[in-house]
């Protein structure tokens, strides 16, 4: 885990309780003063309109949250599927001309370390242009023994191996880029700090609050909310996808 990787999303996750206690006290002060000019306000509708607001924002951060969770599942299927497809196409390779079969095998060592999601952004998108240069090179042996072998049931099964390998890359080249749209976090996040400053301000208006209750309240939507954040991360953060399948895998096929 790369801590230089890792710092903007420590900040953030700092800084979310503290913005939203912040909000929080604003509010108590701006209520209060209210209260104090003007009484007859404390008899208002505040109360339902703060409960409805927080209902609201606890509805909506259970839809992105629920949409961050999907994504992250259906990035660590595609890891499981891609190591599968990368191990039946090694395996098949072993069945037909050697000639063909032991480079595109060698091919394969090579191609599965450039697969394992790393945090640099850099470097992955590096290691995706390089696995991308390897499929090509896999295909044209793929098609020569195609060629050679046109009817051979061997073959067939062969061509279908390298042909899920190549669809593979493409869905999880797809997956990494799938991402909750970053308009919607931060909306969640302003919503968040909105509902909590009125909170405050609804205690301002009833002239007491509770220090305890407002940490607690502040600490679960910010926790919330960081969760949401570092699971839209598709290779950084303090959740990621385990490459452990990849690793298995090149332990039974061995180095480039």
């Amino acid at each position: 885990m790369d801590l230089n990787q890792l710092a903007p999303e420590i900040l953030i996750y700092i800084a979310l309780p503290i913005i939203m206690f912040v909000a929080f006290e604003v509010g108590y002060q701006v209520g209060r003063r209210r209260a104090q000019g003007k009484p007859e306000e404390r008899e208002g509708p505040t109360g339902m309109l703060v409960g409805s607001m927080l209902a609201l924002m606890a509805f909506l951060i259970a839809i992105v949250m629920g949409m961050t969770i999907d994504r992250f599942d259906a990035r660590r299927g595609l890891v499981v599927d891609e190591a599968n497809a990368i191990g039946t196409a090694y395996l098949r390779a072993g069945y037909i001309n050697p000639q063909i079969g032991e480079p595109v095998r060698e091919l394969l060592r090579e191609y599965l370390p450039l697969r394992i999601t790393i945090p640099d952004a850099a470097q992955l998108s590096a290691n995706l242009d390089a696995s991308m240069g390897l499929t090509d090179q896999m295909w044209t042996l793929t098609e020569e023994e195609a060629r050679t072998n046109p009817n051979s049931e061997v073959t067939g099964l062969f061509v279908d191996s390298i042909n899920e390998v190549i669809n593979v890359q493409t869905a999880r080249a797809t997956a990494i880029d799938a991402r909750v749209p970053q308009p919607i976090i931060f909306f969640v996040v302003f919503g968040s700090v909105l509902a909590i400053s009125l909170v405050g301000y609804h205690a301002g208006l009833m002239l007491r609050r509770s220090l305890v209750a407002a940490v607690l309240l502040v600490l679960l939507f910010s926790t919330v909310i960081a969760l949401v954040i570092d699971l839209n991360q598709p290779a950084s953060g303090l959740f990621v996808v385990n490459q452990k399948p990849f690793t298995t895998l090149q332990s039974q096929i061995g180095p480039p």
